[in-house]
């Protein structure tokens, strides 16, 4: 949750752009703890939203580094 709200943050106060590389690992990797933590938690819809914040991230950083 953490490094979403930093990325949340640095794009919202123009300290990074959002197609900056940091921002999308920020992102991935934020929803990867999320998705892991709502599963174990059971809190499906949870998890099913952060699964999908994990797979628009991992899309941005391909398109990013190609």
């Amino acid at each position: 949750m953490f490094a979403i709200l930093v990325a949340y943050a640095l794009v919202s106060f123009d300290i990074l752009p959002s197609d900056n590389l940091w921002f999308q690992i920020l992102n991935l990797t934020g929803a990867l703890g999320l998705t892991t933590i709502s599963f174990y938690k059971k809190a499906y819809q949870l998890a099913v939203l952060n699964a999908v914040w994990t797979i628009i991230a991992m899309i941005a950083i391909i398109k990013i580094l190609l």
